[in-house]
């Protein structure tokens, strides 16, 4: 596969929320990356977009740090901002060049084909903002924020704003890197399926939409787990979730359906996860195939809130209410669940 092209222009200082990542509770460990000085979740999850008037340094004004292309896939435009430390950036790089190679995100009518990226430490005030049509038509500015691919209308951006204390101590924590792959993800979902980045409908579901959150963040944080364990040989899934108490999921997994579900760090969706990835294993299949049922060949199906139960079963070979009493013969403890140590993501999302 064509490596993907980084290029690096003169670097200027910088400077919706469809899917977030929501590990701000991950333990630690390393840290490394370039000098540089000069932002949907899916659209399921709340936004993040406010709006400030008051804000500098609108996108119009500014020139990206870094460009990452890859011939028929979408570019993405990268504002690392100088609070950053040079190692992240440089970690940051090679993040996203493996990921481009191993989920290449094609250009799709549904979505951007260049795509924004911000990115700056969190003890500074928000420094990026973007300028977005508003309901009424009228134009104004977003401060960007959180940790997401986000959006506001029609335009999307992915924001990571860095947690400083990830970056401090003998062992800084992974997840400042785990998120880069993470939202990534969220992009190629939404590259897989266009009911992926559809507005939800509030209190009532938006039926062309995909509102499950078990599945779409579920997901994301296995990858970014099987992310680190691969190429930063850390049990991840340990350090994020060995610790946390999975009674609910396993009693009441239908509550996972909802983003109004208490889940730390989406733990309670990522054992549904790996617990259904341990039902299609049971089928014949390996761990690697069902892994890319899971994370790659159920998105395909462009699945929606009104047949995303058709989709579950015509993918994974079982219905939803079969895995959902099954789940009830599951262990609280995780560690039971986890993937082979030398699963790669090469041989899950093969192309």
């Amino acid at each position: 596969m064509p490596k993907a092209k980084l290029i690096l222009p003169i670097l200027i200082l910088i400077i919706f929320n469809f899917s977030c990542s929501k590990e701000d509770d991950f333990s630690s460990e390393m840290a490394t990356t370039t000098n540089t000085t000069t932002q949907t979740e899916n659209s399921s999850s709340s936004s993040s977009s406010n709006s400030d008037n008051n804000t500098t340094n609108p996108l119009t004004t500014i020139t990206p740090t870094s460009t990452f292309t890859l011939t028929g896939n979408i570019t993405f435009k990268n504002y690392l901002h100088e609070s950053l430390p040079s190692e992240w950036i440089a970690e940051y790089n090679t993040i996203m060049q493996n990921m481009i190679e191993l989920a290449p995100t094609s250009v799709v009518p549904w979505f951007e084909e260049e795509l924004n990226i911000f990115a700056w430490l969190d003890d500074i005030d928000k420094p990026f903002t973007v300028s977005v049509q508003d309901w009424d038509g009228t134009e104004k500015l977003v401060t960007v924020e959180g940790q997401c691919l986000c959006g506001y209308g029609d335009k999307r951006w992915m924001s990571l704003e860095m947690f400083s204390p990830e970056f401090e101590g003998e062992f800084p924590s992974n997840h400042r890197f785990s998120v880069v792959v993470h939202e990534y993800y969220h992009v190629y979902q939404s590259t897989l399926s266009e009911s992926f980045t559809q507005p939800n409908g509030g209190d009532t579901l938006n039926p062309e939409g995909f509102d499950i959150l078990w599945l779409a963040e579920g997901t994301a944080a296995t990858i970014e787990s099987l992310y680190i364990q691969q190429y930063y040989g850390v049990n991840y899934f340990e350090e994020g979730f060995g610790w946390l108490d999975f009674n609910q999921a396993i009693t009441n997994p239908a509550a996972f359906e909802s983003r109004d579900v208490e889940d730390t760090n989406y733990g309670g969706a990522t054992f549904m996860i790996l617990a259904l990835a341990k039902e299609i294993e049971a089928t014949g299949k390996t761990p690697e195939d069902a892994f890319n049922l899971i994370l790659k060949e159920f998105w395909k199906t462009n699945a929606n809130n009104q047949n995303w139960k058709v989709s579950f079963e015509n993918v994974f070979g079982l219905s939803l209410e079969t895995f959902y009493s099954n789940l009830s013969d599951y262990s609280n403890d995780i560690s039971l669940y986890y993937p082979p140590r030398d699963i790669r993501l090469q041989n899950i999302l093969r192309n």
